[in-house]
């Protein structure tokens, strides 16, 4: 079975990813890296499956603006052409509840196992 790896994609604001004044962190190209990340996989790589191991948004402290980076991270990744497990870092959840990122998932809750080909 080939199955993919993908984390730490940070998606937000393009001008966050600053800390004491030092751009530490590629949010502003996080949405292209992202994309051609899914276009190898869907194109060279065909995975059966894809696990998102978190960290998807570069949480702002600004809930709102986390949700909607949640949103944007999920409307990214839906062209993957093969089914996607996620489970969820630190940054996806300063601001928002494992409840409400199950929810944004469309999942019960944020623990779950799957049997997936023999």
């Amino acid at each position: 079975m080939k199955f993919a790896i993908i984390n730490d994609a940070h998606i937000g604001p393009s001008e966050s990813g600053f800390e004491k004044g030092i751009h530490r962190k590629l949010v502003n190209q996080s949405e292209t890296i992202l994309a051609s990340v899914i276009t190898t996989l869907n194109q060279a790589e065909k995975p059966e499956l894809v696990i998102n191991l978190g960290d998807s948004i570069e949480d702002v402290n600004d809930r709102q603006v986390d949700i909607r980076s949640f949103n944007q991270f999920l409307s990214l990744v839906a062209p993957i052409a093969a089914p996607i497990y996620h489970s969820i870092g630190n940054h996806d959840v300063r601001t928002l509840t494992e409840a409400e990122i199950a929810r944004l998932l469309g999942y019960e809750k944020m623990y779950y196992s799957f049997d997936h080909g023999q």
